[in-house]
């Protein structure tokens, strides 16, 4: 890969290739995404999980959310407020309400939670690398709420297509402590002791 490709490049790029999925192929891959995240130890033994609604062909989460609310499992969903994320409980899919960017988010119902009480956080990506770097839309929202949570709890899902080996990080950059695709289990930190 070329180094000198900057995170905006990348970003162009990889959003246009998300962009040319079908709609067979986006559910295709999120089953099977789905399917390896429910096999984690942290998610089955988790009892408070962030996920996100899918906007633009990203991995849909709909599979991940009906498992958990199934086993118990309490349910976050990012909401923009001000300038950062707050994770605030969804029941049902039905509360969630057009919000900042046209994505999906919770309204101000809904009890909102620190990041330190998650057990699990499920992230979107445009662009990761095996390290766990990630490349997001550029407001720096998610590295700003997963500030001081340890990576081990933080899973990055994305198309085996979005997997680079290496990503122009900097330090502020939030790193995934595992990424999962449709063909499996991305160990971020053994990746990175290579």
């Amino acid at each position: 890969m070329n180094q000198n490709r900057s995170k905006k490049q990348l970003r162009s790029e990889y959003i246009k290739k998300r962009n040319k999925l079908t709609e067979e192929e986006v559910e295709r891959k999120s089953k099977k995404i789905t399917e390896f995240l429910l096999r984690e130890k942290t998610l089955v033994n988790a009892r408070k999980v962030g996920l996100y609604f899918p906007a633009d062909n990203e991995v849909n989460t709909e599979f991940i959310f009906n498992y958990l609310r199934s086993q118990g499992i309490i349910t976050y969903y990012p909401r923009v407020c001000n300038s950062g994320l707050e994770f605030r409980e969804v029941r049902d899919l039905s509360e969630l309400v057009c919000g900042s960017y046209g994505i999906s988010e919770p309204g101000k119902i809904g009890n909102a939670i620190n990041n330190t009480e998650l057990d699990l956080i499920v992230v979107p990506g445009i662009v990761f690398d095996i390290s766990g770097n990630r490349i997001g839309y550029g407001k720096g929202f998610y590295d700003h709420y997963l500030s001081g949570m340890e990576g081990q709890r933080i899973y990055g899902i994305s198309y085996q297509f979005q997997i680079v080996p290496e990503i122009p990080a900097e330090t502020h950059d939030k790193r995934m402590g595992k990424i999962v695709t449709e063909q499996g289990l991305i160990e971020c930190e053994k990746e990175r002791r290579k």
